[in-house]
Protein backbone atom coordinates (compact mmCIF):
# COMPACT_ATOMS: atom_id res chain seq x y z
CA UNK A 1 0.00 0.00 0.00
CA UNK A 2 2.73 2.54 0.90
CA UNK A 3 4.77 2.02 -2.48
CA UNK A 4 1.48 2.18 -4.65
CA UNK A 5 0.78 5.71 -2.39
CA UNK A 6 4.11 6.85 -3.32
CA UNK A 7 4.35 5.88 -6.85
CA UNK A 8 0.98 7.80 -7.52
CA UNK A 9 2.58 10.85 -5.58
CA UNK A 10 5.46 10.19 -8.21
CA UNK A 11 3.43 10.26 -10.69
CA UNK A 12 1.47 13.74 -9.96
CA UNK A 13 5.02 15.25 -9.14
CA UNK A 14 6.70 14.46 -12.91
CA UNK A 15 3.70 15.75 -14.75
CA UNK A 16 3.14 18.76 -12.59
CA UNK A 17 7.10 19.33 -13.51
CA UNK A 18 6.36 18.35 -17.61
CA UNK A 19 3.32 20.93 -17.16
CA UNK A 20 5.56 23.90 -15.55
CA UNK A 21 8.30 23.66 -17.89
CA UNK A 22 6.03 23.73 -21.25
CA UNK A 23 4.37 26.75 -19.74
CA UNK A 24 7.96 28.21 -18.98
CA UNK A 25 9.01 27.62 -22.35
CA UNK A 26 5.70 29.28 -24.31
CA UNK A 27 6.14 32.30 -22.22
CA UNK A 28 9.91 32.50 -22.86
CA UNK A 29 9.17 31.85 -26.56
CA UNK A 30 6.76 34.68 -26.76
CA UNK A 31 9.25 37.24 -24.85
CA UNK A 32 12.10 36.37 -27.37
CA UNK A 33 10.33 37.89 -30.33
CA UNK A 34 11.43 41.58 -31.27
CA UNK A 35 8.91 43.38 -32.78
CA UNK A 36 10.37 45.49 -35.76
CA UNK A 37 9.80 48.75 -35.61
CA UNK A 38 6.98 50.43 -38.22
CA UNK A 39 8.26 51.85 -41.58
CA UNK A 40 6.28 54.15 -44.27
CA UNK A 41 5.85 52.38 -47.17
CA UNK A 42 5.14 54.72 -50.52
CA UNK A 43 3.85 54.03 -54.12
CA UNK A 44 6.12 54.15 -56.90
CA UNK A 45 5.07 57.41 -59.43
CA UNK A 46 5.76 55.34 -62.75
CA UNK A 47 4.38 51.97 -61.90
CA UNK A 48 2.49 52.02 -58.61
CA UNK A 49 4.62 49.50 -56.58
CA UNK A 50 4.46 49.81 -53.04
CA UNK A 51 8.01 49.72 -51.99
CA UNK A 52 9.38 50.84 -47.86
CA UNK A 53 10.22 54.93 -48.03
CA UNK A 54 13.67 54.28 -47.13
CA UNK A 55 14.01 52.11 -49.96
CA UNK A 56 12.51 54.61 -52.54
CA UNK A 57 13.88 57.38 -54.48
CA UNK A 58 12.65 60.52 -54.40
CA UNK A 59 12.19 63.67 -56.60
CA UNK A 60 10.30 66.66 -56.10
CA UNK A 61 8.27 65.06 -53.39
CA UNK A 62 7.31 61.45 -55.35
CA UNK A 63 8.87 58.71 -55.20
CA UNK A 64 10.27 55.78 -57.63
CA UNK A 65 11.16 52.41 -57.29
CA UNK A 66 14.23 52.32 -59.43
CA UNK A 67 16.60 54.81 -61.39
CA UNK A 68 15.02 54.18 -64.66
CA UNK A 69 11.74 55.27 -63.09
CA UNK A 70 13.23 58.62 -61.59
CA UNK A 71 14.77 59.47 -64.76
CA UNK A 72 12.06 58.50 -67.57
CA UNK A 73 10.55 61.92 -66.87
CA UNK A 74 7.01 60.72 -68.45
CA UNK A 75 5.06 60.80 -65.50
CA UNK A 76 2.59 58.07 -64.16
CA UNK A 77 2.48 55.04 -67.07
CA UNK A 78 0.66 51.79 -67.29
CA UNK A 79 -1.38 52.45 -63.69
CA UNK A 80 -4.67 51.33 -63.27
CA UNK A 81 -5.75 53.76 -60.68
Amino acid sequence: MGLRFFLVLLGIWVIYLVFRRTVQQRQSRGAKHKELPAVDVVCCHRCGTHLPAPDALELDGRYFCCPEHRDDGNGPANRTE
